[in-house]
């Protein structure tokens, strides 16, 4: 089923350190309002609230049908702040708030609440699906039941110290004492998306179509995949516009879809987007984000971007496990 992207906001890593993107904070209160609440919400769910509430704003809707969250960590942080002090302090008497905020549904509920959104809320913890689950989700939510015409879909993950620290005994991190082709540089970010089974005169782009595959055993079943996605959306190859390509940074994470870039796209306008946001569970929400500027021509990051664009291929994968393909379109 296509779903119709009306509205689309991320919230993006501004500059980059040597092992990790980090999202500069905005002015919360300015689309959130009071400050007093502001300071009881985590620092996930004030993204999530934030991106959201920016997302609606461009919108001419009041009120959501369903809300559909996809988060890969959830709220760690508040985990840890939970968890730390029980275990130094061995003490059974802890404040619960952290807990209740770690849960990683806390961010559609918040959303939920805020919007006065009572109908379908749900949320996904997939690692590396997560956002793509969520988008599933909504995607067959709007084709069987007919009151739930317009979703707000989200995607979004943070980075905390413990889990830096954390993919840096395990080896996973880009350092100075490892080739420049291995190893990750970690990144967050928070994207949310009105879409809609209808278009209307705010429409922005239709995604066509989603695939996902798990643990693939080599790019021969990508490959098929991407054929059969075109196929089936009356697509040659030459009618991809545009590629955004989700490689980490790792040679042998990397190596399926570098294959793919350099041979079925060797020809084509292509980009790895994961050089402007870093590795993150549900970065393929900030490909969307990409992929929707360039079908409306208002990106700055890519200067070999041809001028019209009518198709963009998104083809993401997490840890060479979790690979993903988005299809979007002009509408």
């Amino acid at each position: 089923m296509k779903a119709y992207i009306n509205s689309i906001h991320c919230m993006a890593a501004q500059g980059a350190s040597n092992t990790f993107f980090k999202i500069s904070e905005p002015n919360y209160a300015e689309v959130l309002g009071s400050s007093g609440e502001l300071r009881r919400m985590s620092r996930l769910v004030k993204l999530g609230m934030y991106a959201s509430q920016k997302c609606i704003n461009e919108t001419a809707l009041e009120q959501m049908d369903a809300i559909v969250v996809g988060t890969g960590l959830g709220g760690v942080e508040c985990s840890d702040k939970f968890l730390i002090p029980l275990l130094e302090n061995e003490t059974s008497t802890h404040s619960p708030t952290p807990f209740i905020q770690s849960l990683p549904n806390s961010i559609a509920g918040q959303i939920a609440l805020k919007l006065k959104c009572y109908g379908y809320n749900m949320t996904y913890v997939h690692r590396g699906f997560s956002f793509e689950s969520a988008l599933m989700d909504a995607l067959m939510l709007m084709e069987e039941n007919d009151e739930n015409k317009n979703v707000l879909v989200g995607g979004l993950d943070e980075l905390v110290d413990t889990y830096i620290e954390q993919m840096r005994q395990a080896g996973y991190l880009k350092e100075e004492s490892k080739p420049a082709d291995l190893g990750v540089v970690l990144g967050e970010g928070a994207t949310f998306l009105q879409i809609s089974s209808e278009p209307n005169t705010q429409t922005q782009a239709v995604l066509k179509d989603l695939r996902m595959l798990y643990c693939p055993e080599n790019d021969s079943e990508i490959t098929n995949e991407i054929s059969q996605l075109l196929n089936d959306n009356a697509l040659e190859i030459n009618d991809i516009d545009f590629v955004l390509i989700g490689n980490c940074g790792d040679k042998n994470l990397d190596a399926k879809l570098k294959n793919i870039a350099e041979t079925q796209f060797a020809n084509h306008s292509k980009m790895n987007f994961k050089e402007q946001c870093g590795e993150y569970h549900t970065s393929s929400g900030y490909a969307m984000w990409q992929a929707v500027q360039l079908l409306n021509n208002t990106s700055s990051l890519y200067d070999e971007a041809p001028k019209e664009i009518n198709n963009v291929l998104i083809i993401n994968h997490y840890n060479d496990i979790n690979y993903s393909i988005f299809l979007i379109s002009k509408p």
